[in-house]
């Protein structure tokens, strides 16, 4: 559960920092009520834990937790009673209270404070945990909201290199679009809004899946909805995460081994790939997204007879005319070179000219490919795959 925190704003130190373990069932609870916003229960259901003899009191990453939900449900003086009394454990946890101390400090406009704990020394500019990107997000808000953008800009440039899917990452391209509007650089100002938009339309589909999820933890579609999301965002963990409990509410779901088979690929496990794609193919035999990742996979095994089979099947389907499966036309071109077959390569390579290719490029990279249409048809959005560059500095 660690890892998930990684996306949390008040949990993100803890990879920083090496936490190791698995977490309690009592921290999973108050996480997944944080990363979902309900922050009224979490300040009900978290405050017993984490003070007294409760199960978490001696756990400063919770008892940060809690306290940023009492300032979010109005009780701020408690808030803030919390953290002085909270004795954490380990240094993640005195990281936790602090950056969350600060946090709630720019939240009531004590610039001075707050600046005070995210800076190495006094009347320095470089953040007291450069490694942590909470402390990095908090410097730059605290050097926005002092007028001082020249400042703002590097911190805040070096959080979304950082953290590229940190829940206050739109924020953060909202303040590097001011930062681009005070320089006068327009253009720059106009991508640091594309990609403001851009991840606040992912993490808003996000928490929409996860919420559904808690709601009817046996439905299909939100749990689908998370593996793609994370697959598309290149996060192949929190995609294992998602598909593990897809597979254990639906077994026998083609799509589910089809992005399995994803994952393992891009992990550099092409034999349990090749497996989790043949399961694809028995579950759903006419499943041509499976069958030509698995063709794909023969090719660069060097299993030229296999890979071409596969790829002729394909071609012998609907996908021929798919945009989707254009590159397929361009690898058994490939194929039928190697094996001699000139007269045949060159009728598939006009195939592939005929329908949209160009030259070599193109090339199959299996179901990645293909999951960009399928958020879209489950009502998603651009991929996020290298849309996040860094705002000049």
């Amino acid at each position: 559960m660690r890892r998930l925190l990684l996306l949390l704003p008040a949990l993100l130190f803890a990879g920083a920092l090496g936490a190791q373990g698995v977490e309690p069932p009592a921290y999973t609870r108050l996480a997944e009520l944080s990363e979902l916003g309900l922050e009224a229960e979490l300040a009900a259901t978290g405050l017993p834990l984490v003070t007294g003899k409760g199960e978490l009191a001696a756990d400063g990453q919770a008892a940060a937790l809690v306290a940023r939900a009492l300032f979010a449900v109005g009780r701020e003086d408690e808030a803030f009673q919390l953290l002085d009394q909270a004795q954490p454990s380990d240094a993640a946890g005195k990281v936790a209270l602090t950056l969350m101390r600060a946090r709630l400090l720019l939240e009531r406009d004590r610039l001075k404070e707050a600046l005070a704990l995210l800076i190495e020394k006094p009347n320095a500019v470089k953040p007291r945990f450069p490694g942590v990107p909470e402390n990095l997000v908090l410097l730059g808000r605290a050097f926005v909201r002092s007028d001082r953008y020249d400042l703002a800009e590097p911190v805040l440039d070096a959080f979304v290199r950082a953290a590229p899917l940190h829940p206050e990452g739109p924020a953060a391209w909202h303040m590097l679009f001011d930062c681009a509007l005070k320089r006068g650089d327009i253009a720059r100002a106009e991508t640091c809004r594309g990609e403001q938009e851009r991840l606040l339309r992912w993490h808003e589909l996000l928490k929409t899946r996860r919420l559904q999820v808690r709601r009817s933890p046996e439905a299909r579609e939100p749990r689908l909805g998370l593996v793609l999301l994370w697959l598309d965002a290149g996060d192949l963990d929190e995609t294992q995460r998602a598909l593990d409990g897809l597979l254990q509410h639906h077994p026998n779901d083609v799509d589910a081994w089809l992005y399995q088979g994803e994952v393992h690929r891009k992990e550099g496990r092409p034999e349990d790939a090749a497996r989790d794609y043949a399961r694809a193919l028995e579950l759903g035999p006419g499943d041509q997204r499976a069958r030509f990742s698995l063709a794909l996979l023969h090719a660069a095994a060097g299993r030229a007879q296999e890979a071409r089979r596969e790829l002729e099947t394909v071609l012998a389907t609907d996908a021929a005319d798919d945009p989707r499966f254009l590159s397929a036309h361009l690898e058994l071109a490939r194929l039928l070179t190697a094996a001699g077959e000139a007269d045949a390569a060159h009728a598939r390579y006009d195939l592939y000219v005929a329908h949209g290719g160009h030259g070599e490029a193109g090339g199959g990279g299996g179901v990645a490919d293909l999951v960009v249409g399928h958020l879209g048809a489950m009502g998603g959005q651009r991929s996020l795959r290298g849309s996040l560059p860094p705002c000049a500095t």
